[in-house]
């Protein structure tokens, strides 16, 4: 009868232990469910702990069935009177497979609702960049329209230049975040990248171009200050070649564009 009693008082207590497990388990899926994602990316980690979340539950389901519930049975048929907490437990982790039916049915609406937000999100992202690169590309088309060598204009034209590079590097990130957004939202991929290629491909013969010019105006300013006996006239020459040959370079890729003003 001890023996017995002993039995009895293991199945109990490995009940309520697994119970316990359980109805913790049941917590924590829910909670994740109904979790808000900030950004496409949580997004999409919810989307995938929705469907593993189904095996779990399954998972849960059978160990109440095979587990939990026999060793009910078992301790019904040897007449063990359970405490309130057990009764109380057991009447919640009998409870629980229902509750998550409803935590499901938020965590899909939830899902749809965030995915929506977020792909406007990304729509209005799109919309400000194409914006961006039409008002670069004027830039460029304006840049390339200078002809002025005076030493101000010079330098004026060669920040102008590091700006709309600084600028065309901003906006290839942006390009690169929201094709990652895109994916993870399962939207159609926006060719960003065709457009700041071709801004690339203007953009690079003029920062050749005036570099070489504000290196030559720079170099010439100083020739003309310093004392004639200094100046490196081998150096000049060089320098004068070089901003020759690159003016020639240029003027072949922009006559290839079709640039009247090569």
């Amino acid at each position: 009868e001890g023996l017995r009693a002993q039995i009895v008082e293991h199945v109990s207590s490995a009940n309520h232990i697994h119970m316990t497990d359980m109805c913790r388990e049941y917590q924590d899926l829910a909670e994740r469910l109904v979790e808000e994602p900030a950004d496409s990316a949580e997004l999409k980690s919810l989307q995938e702990f929705a469907v593993r979340a189904m095996e779990d539950l399954k998972r849960l389901e059978s160990e109440y069935l095979l587990q939990v519930y026999e060793r009910v049975r078992f301790l019904l048929e040897a007449e063990h009177r359970s405490s309130k907490e057990d009764l109380q437990l057991f009447n919640t982790t009998f409870n629980w497979p229902v509750g998550m039916k409803n935590y499901l049915a938020r965590s899909r609406e939830l899902q749809q609702q965030r995915k929506r937000h977020l792909q406007m999100v990304v729509e209005g992202q799109q919309e400000q960049l194409l914006r961006g690169m039409d008002a670069l590309e004027k830039k460029v088309e304006r840049i390339a329209s200078h002809y002025d060598i005076m030493p101000p204009e010079v330098q004026a034209v060669y920040k102008r230049i590091t700006n709309a590079k600084t600028e065309h590097e901003t906006f290839i990130a942006e390009a690169e975040s929201i094709k990652e957004q895109e994916e993870l939202l399962q939207m159609p991929l926006t060719d960003n990248m065709s457009k700041l290629k071709e801004i690339k491909a203007a953009l690079d013969p003029l920062d050749r171009l005036w570099t070489a010019v504000k290196d030559w105006v720079e170099s010439n300013q100083t020739w003309q200050s310093d004392p004639l006996p200094t100046v490196d006239a081998e150096d000049a020459e060089r320098k004068a070649a070089d901003l020759m040959s690159t003016v020639i370079k240029v003027g072949k890729v922009m006559e290839k564009k079709g640039e009247s003003r090569a």
